[in-house]
């Protein structure tokens, strides 16, 4: 079975119904199967994607984040009720918040994507006609 291939065909077949932008990379043992850009890194220039080009991860990190906390919990490093300042001192001034509500993001926080700010100035990088796809 060529997996390169088949997956080569399916995302071939699913850019023709729906929008497909990113970049690609399938391996197995430590040897590339599948390696494509699709889509753009700039819509505004039309500057296509590559297999160089670089991405804001923005809320994959959540995943990574829980599970680093689960396996800190299995080993009886913390417990789901902890208050979060005793891992973050710094944060003392917002207790009682803890572990398990920034898990399940209850805690009260504001999320700073939906402030007026983040979208004037934090949200995106000024890109010209010259944007490079190396462009972080």
């Amino acid at each position: 079975m060529d997996l390169g291939r088949n997956l080569e065909n399916y995302l071939n077949n699913y850019k023709l119904s729906w929008p497909l932008g990113g970049t690609i990379l399938a391996a197995r043992d430590g040897d590339i199967l599948f390696k494509k850009a699709y889509g753009y890194a700039s819509i505004e220039h039309q500057v296509p994607n590559t297999v160089e080009s670089k991405y804001r991860i923005w809320s994959l990190t959540k995943s990574f984040t829980a599970m680093a906390v689960m396996i800190l919990y299995e080993q009886g490093l913390l417990r789901f009720d902890d208050s979060i300042s005793m891992y973050l001192p710094e944060v003392e001034h917002l207790n009682p918040i803890t572990v398990y509500q920034l898990l399940n993001h209850t805690s009260g926080l504001t999320n700073y994507t939906s402030l007026p700010e983040y979208n004037r100035r934090l949200n995106k990088l000024r890109l010209s006609p010259h944007f490079s796809h190396h462009a972080e």
